[in-house]
């Protein structure tokens, strides 16, 4: 209308379907690759920014398996699960922590999930490596560390700085 405003609050209507979260793709032949041990290490990856997409999974998927890619997007999820021959992409952490597909976790996520994130999964026998840092407060930290301390899982937390030539 004519009349002036300070702001304008737009409404929508509340969706009633969420829609899929989750894509089953076909698997991508993989090249042969030195395993170590018997098998392969199946790799689930939860968060796929940057650092993720640049520098974690493609040195993962010389010695193991990137079977899973969970992302904050669809898009984001299906195109590093295409790029690294996963087979599932989706948008729930969950369904990658709990997948019997999954070995191990891979949490490059925002900061403020990495400990709920690292403890589910150490709660589900999986082995985790997850960038730094591992909790945000005194909480976080104890979650993790009671989950560790109960699970066969192995907790790793990347400090990749460590590593540079200035350090």
């Amino acid at each position: 209308s004519d009349e002036p405003s300070l702001g304008i609050l737009l409404r929508y209507p509340e969706a009633t379907d969420g829609g899929q979260r989750s894509v089953r793709l076909m698997p991508r032949r993989r090249r042969a690759c030195r395993a170590i041990g018997p098998k392969r290490p199946r790799i689930g990856v939860i968060g796929a920014g940057t650092f993720a997409r640049t520098v974690l999974m493609p040195g993962l998927r010389h010695r193991a398996d990137i079977v899973a890619v969970a992302a904050a997007t669809g898009p984001s999820a299906r195109g590093s699960a295409e790029r690294f021959g996963a087979t599932l992409a989706t948008t729930d952490a969950t369904e990658v922590i709990q997948s019997s597909e999954v070995d191990a976790v891979v949490i490059a996520t925002r900061h403020d999930t990495h400990a709920q994130y690292a403890a589910d999964a150490l709660r589900a026998g999986k082995h985790v490596f997850v960038e730094k840092p591992l909790a945000l407060d005194a909480d976080g930290l104890d979650d993790a560390e009671l989950a560790v301390a109960k699970s066969q899982g192995v907790l790793f937390v990347g400090f990749n700085r460590r590593f540079a030539p200035l350090a």
